[in-house]
C-alpha cells in the first residue's frame, strides 16, 4: 500500500512537472502573447493579432486593447479634473441632491441629481473615494436639460467611465488612476473611510461640491469579540434589545473576507437583528485550509447563541455565500434549531475539500466533517490545463472547467446531495445566471426542484440575476470593473454585478423582515 502511494505520488509530481514546462516554454503563439504582456502596449497586443487572427489568446488581446485605451481615457480626465481642483473653482447655486441623504447606511438605494445648473449645457461630475491606500476615480459628462437639471438614474452620459443611465454607475465604474506626475490637492491617507467626494465642472472651473458618507453602522450597535477556545467570533447587536432574531453570517477564512462579512452584519444590526460573524477556516481551532472542517464548530456556536438572553432562540437564521452557501445549506439540513437559510450563490452538494498547492489537486480531501469522519463529497474535475494555469500564475482562470460534467451522473452526487428538505424553516437562494466559478443558478434550481417534489413546507424564493456573476450580494457599492482583473473570473457584466449586488441585499432584507419581524423599532436604518 505504502509502494503504491509512492508510485502515485511520484507520477503526479511528474504530470505536474510536465504541465509546468509546457507553460514555462509554451508554443510560438504563446510566447508571443507573452511578449505582448510584458510589453503591454496597444501595438504590441495588435502586432500579436496580426500573426493569430484566430489565435487562442485572441479575445484576450483584444480586451488588453480595450482596457489600455479606457486607463488612457480615465487618467486623462483624472489629471484634467486634479488640476482643476487645485486651481479653478466657482460658486454657484448649482445643487448635488443625494437621495435619500447625504450620510446613508450601506445598501441603501442612492441616486444623485444635478439641479440649478446652466440649461443645455455639457456638465461633467467627477467622483473619486479612498480604497486601502489608494484613490479610485470616476466620472459622467452630460448634457444638462431645458431646466437645467441631471438626474443619473434617466440621463445618458455624453461620455465617462461608463456609458448609460445608471444610478449606480459613478460608484460601479471608479477603478485606479494613474497619479504619474500629478500633485493631489489632498493627502488620500486622510480621506475619510467610505466616503464619496463628488464634484461638478462646467468650463474647466468646478462650481459645485458634496460629499456621501456611507456607513456601516449605526450609532446604537454594539460589537462584541468572542475568544474562547472553542469560538472565535463577532457580535453585533442593537442596544437595549430583547428578544431579537439573529443572523449567523458565515465568510471566508482570509481576513479581508472575514472583515467584509463582519460589515455585513453591522449593516444586518442596523437593521433591528443580532448578527454572529463566524468564518470556515484558518482561526482557533480550525484547520488552515477549507479541509476536514468540523462541522460541530458551527453546532457550539448555534448552542452559544441560543444561551443568549437577549436572542429570540425562535428566530435563528444563518446565511453564507459560495462555498459557505454550501456550508449553511448542509447545517441547516442537520440542526432543527435554524429556522431560515439566506444561501448566496451556494451549493446543492458538498463538494471536495479545496486544494491549496497543485499538488493536493490530485488528492482530493473531504472539506467537512462530523464526529471526526468526513462527508461524503463530489470530487472537482481534475482539468490539467486549469492546474497549469495555476502553476504559471495566469490571472482569469476559469473554475468553471472544475466542476464541468460534475453533477450529471446521479450515482456519483447522491451521497453528497444535501437534504435541503430537511431545513426548518423559509429558504432564500441568491445567484447570478452567469456566475462562472461553479453552476451555482443550475444548482439552486436544482434544489428549488426537489424541494417542490418534495412538497417542502416552508415559503422557499429565488433571486436570479442574467448578467450576474458569482459576487451577487453587496451592500458597499463598490467598484465591479475590476473583477476582469482578479486571479479567477467570476461572470456577469460590470453594471449587472452593481445592480444585482443592491436589489438582491435590499431583497435579502425584506425577506428577513418579512419571516423574521422584530419589534417595532425606535430608530430608522436609513
Amino acid at each position: 500500500m505504502i509502494k503504491k502511494r509512492y508510485k502515485i505520488g511520484f507520477l503526479a509530481i511528474l504530470v505536474i512537472g510536465i504541465i509546468f514546462l509546457f507553460f514555462l516554454i509554451g508554443s510560438p503563439e504563446k510566447s508571443n502573447f507573452k511578449d505582448a504582456k510584458q510589453k503591454n502596449t496597444i501595438e504590441a497586443y495588435e502586432n500579436y493579432l496580426s500573426n493569430y487572427e484566430n489565435g487562442k489568446y485572441v479575445n484576450e488581446a483584444m480586451q488588453k486593447i480595450e482596457d489600455i485605451k479606457f486607463s488612457q481615457f480615465r487618467d486623462s480626465a483624472f489629471s484634467s479634473f486634479i488640476n482643476i481642483l487645485k486651481t479653478n473653482t466657482d460658486s454657484t447655486k448649482t445643487e448635488i441632491h443625494i437621495k435619500p441623504s447625504n450620510k446613508v447606511l450601506m445598501g441603501t438605494p442612492i441616486n444623485i441629481e444635478l439641479h440649478h445648473l446652466p440649461p443645455n449645457r455639457k456638465v461633467t461630475l467627477h467622483a473619486y473615494r479612498r480604497r486601502w491606500n489608494g484613490i479610485i476615480y470616476s466620472f459622467a459628462s452630460y448634457q444638462s436639460d431645458d431646466n437645467g437639471q441631471i438626474i443619473l438614474n434617466k440621463a445618458e452620459p455624453i461620455h465617462g467611465t461608463y456609458s448609460f443611465a445608471d444610478s449606480l454607475g459613478i460608484f460601479w465604474s471608479m477603478t485606479w488612476p494613474s497619479q504619474k506626475g500629478l500633485d493631489l490637492p489632498f493627502e488620500i491617507e486622510e480621506l475619510k473611510e467610505n466616503t464619496l467626494f463628488l464634484y461638478i465642472e462646467i468650463d474647466d472651473k468646478i462650481i459645485a461640491f458634496k460629499e456621501l458618507e456611507l456607513i456601516d453602522k449605526l450609532p446604537h450597535i454594539i460589537t462584541e469579540k468572542i475568544d474562547t477556545d472553542t469560538l472565535i467570533a463577532e457580535f453585533h447587536y442593537p442596544k437595549d434589545k430583547m428578544n431579537i432574531p439573529i443572523l449567523i453570517l458565515i465568510g471566508g477564512g482570509s481576513q479581508g473576507e472575514y472583515d467584509w462579512s463582519n460589515q455585513f452584519a453591522k449593516i444586518v444590526a442596523s437593521h433591528g437583528y443580532a448578527s454572529l460573524v463566524l468564518t470556515y477556516n484558518n482561526v482557533g481551532p480550525l484547520p488552515k485550509f477549507l479541509e476536514k472542517v468540523p462541522l460541530e464548530y458551527f453546532f457550539n456556536a448555534i448552542n452559544w447563541v441560543k444561551r443568549k438572553p437577549i436572542i429570540d432562540s425562535e428566530k435563528i437564521i444563518i446565511a453564507g455565500g459560495s462555498r459557505a452557501g454550501e456550508l449553511v445549506l448542509l447545517l441547516a439540513s442537520m440542526n432543527s434549531d435554524i429556522k431560515g437559510v439566506i444561501a448566496l450563490g451556494p451549493s446543492c452538494v458538498i463538494w471536495q475539500g479545496l486544494p491549496h498547492d497543485p499538488l493536493t489537486a490530485f488528492f482530493s480531501k473531504p472539506a467537512w466533517t462530523l464526529n471526526g469522519k468526513g462527508l461524503p463529497y463530489v470530487k472537482h474535475r481534475l482539468h490539467l490545463p486549469t492546474i497549469g494555469k495555476f502553476i504559471s500564475g495566469a490571472r482569469q482562470i476559469d473554475l468553471m472547467k472544475m466542476h464541468e460534467g460534475r453533477l450529471d451522473d446521479w450515482s456519483k452526487i447522491e451521497p453528497a446531495l444535501i437534504k435541503v428538505e430537511k431545513i426548518n424553516g423559509p429558504i432564500l437562494f441568491i445567484a447570478g445566471k452567469d456566475d462562472q466559478m461553479w453552476p451555482s443558478y443550475q444548482m439552486c434550481q436544482m434544489m428549488q426542484h426537489r424541494l417542490d417534489s418534495l412538497h417542502f413546507k416552508h415559503p422557499v424564493k429565488g433571486l436570479y440575476y442574467d448578467n450576474a456573476g458569482h459576487r451577487v450580494t453587496s451592500p458597499d457599492l463598490l467598484p465591479t470593473i475590476d473583477y476582469k482583473y482578479e486571479d479567477v473570473i467570476f461572470g456577469g457584466t460590470d453594471s449587472g454585478n452593481a445592480n444585482a449586488q443592491i436589489d438582491s441585499w435590499n431583497k435579502m432584507i425584506e425577506f428577513l423582515k418579512a419571516y423574521f419581524p422584530i419589534e417595532k423599532p425606535d430608530y430608522q436604518a436609513n
